[in-house]
């Protein structure tokens, strides 16, 4: 319901905000994926379209991966290394 109600409010569709307000009240498995995060991973990628959902799947997917070297990474901490 609380998710439902802010997406509905102008401007807040695409969940960006939705996705920091978490992230600001500790949790830590979520990725705001800026403008800061989209250009980094375009820029490693290669791709131009990468959407605000695919950054976020690719944020939590690459943090899956490096947990086997470090054991306490999280998407927030990617996302704050990013």
């Amino acid at each position: 319901m609380f998710e439902k109600s802010v997406l509905s409010i102008p401007g807040q569709r695409s969940g960006i905000s939705l996705r920091y307000f978490y992230m600001l009240i500790s949790s830590d498995d979520f990725v705001k994926p800026d403008i800061m995060i989209l250009r980094f991973l375009q820029t490693a990628t290669e791709c131009e379209s990468i959407t605000p959902d695919l950054a976020c799947r690719i944020v939590q997917s690459a943090c899956k991966f490096l947990r086997h070297s470090f054991p306490n990474m999280t998407p927030r901490l990617l996302d704050n290394i990013i």
